[in-house]
């Protein structure tokens, strides 16, 4: 079976596991472009705009078959490209395809969700020209791969299995500083009937920030199908662990210290007036 990749540098993988490459920016864009929708086809014009960004060269046509020529030497399948009518279909499957299965199974599992993110060998469609649609699509699969590492998150944290979350939530706080794509989605860190709560510190390690963020994970009892995990704003971090601790509320290590010197004062002041007495 054939199989155009999309997610990561665009290549084609033959019957045989051999990996086919396009010869240029241009061809990478055309075969790309055939590949969103593989059987269907696309016309002529369509891929002159596309590939060139809305500004074909002068040669129009001409150079489009040229390039599909080129295309189909260099991938070296017979009956990949089809030409049908005024247009070109492609005849495989797509990586794209698998990971869009897994997002369509209502309750995936942690694995699934793990075998559909290996499809990703990178950022999708590069090697490409500039190009509206394919920024549109890029844009698309950016979110199908987060919701994919969500719902993976989410089912490890369903299996207690919350330290196996830590390396893709740092990632995801290194990728999307500015974003809050994992919640809150319930009930704010803290409150609720948790158990077996985490706490891990998110820390710049710029020296120009300073600034000290909390990541929490909360597995919550197991009647309760609900989890919580939350990342805030944060660049540059990376993720520690850090116990939780408490004390008592308005209570400082300073103030408890004092508390503590005050008693004694008093304990030997009265043991002194019962000597003197």
């Amino acid at each position: 079976m054939t199989v155009v990749r999309l997610l990561g540098p665009v290549d084609v993988v033959d019957s045989t596991g051999r990996v086919r490459v396009p010869g240029s920016p241009v061809r990478a864009t055309l075969l790309a472009l055939l590949s969103l929708d593989p059987g269907r086809v696309v016309e002529a014009e369509q891929l002159l705009d596309g590939a060139w960004d809305g500004e074909p060269p002068a040669s129009g046509l001409r150079a489009l078959r040229f390039h599909i020529s080129k295309l189909r030497a260099e991938l070296g399948i017979d009956g990949l490209i089809v030409t049908v009518g005024s247009g070109y279909r492609v005849d495989a499957t797509s990586d794209v395809d698998g990971a869009e299965t897994a997002r369509a199974v209502g309750n995936l599992s942690a694995t699934d969700a793990a075998t559909a993110l290996d499809f990703w060998r990178g950022e999708a469609l590069s090697g490409t020209r500039p190009c509206v649609v394919l920024e549109h699509e890029q844009a698309r699969l950016r979110e199908l791969r987060l919701d994919l590492t969500e719902r993976r998150c989410r089912a490890l944290l369903d299996d207690g299995e919350a330290a196996a979350v830590i390396g893709d939530l740092s990632r995801l706080c290194v990728d999307h500083p500015l974003g809050s794509r994992f919640g809150p989605h319930s009930s704010a860190p803290g409150t609720g009937p948790a158990t077996n709560q985490k706490h891990f510190a998110v820390t710049t390690d710029s020296d120009s920030l300073s600034s000290r963020h909390q990541v929490s994970t909360r597995h919550l009892s197991s009647n309760s199908s609900t989890t919580t995990c939350c990342i805030n704003e944060c660049t540059c971090m990376r993720l520690v662990h850090q116990p939780q601790r408490t004390r008592q509320r308005g209570t400082s290590p300073n103030g408890a210290q004092r508390s503590s010197d005050a008693t004694s004062r008093s304990l030997r002041s009265a043991s002194s007036s019962r000597r003197t007495a």
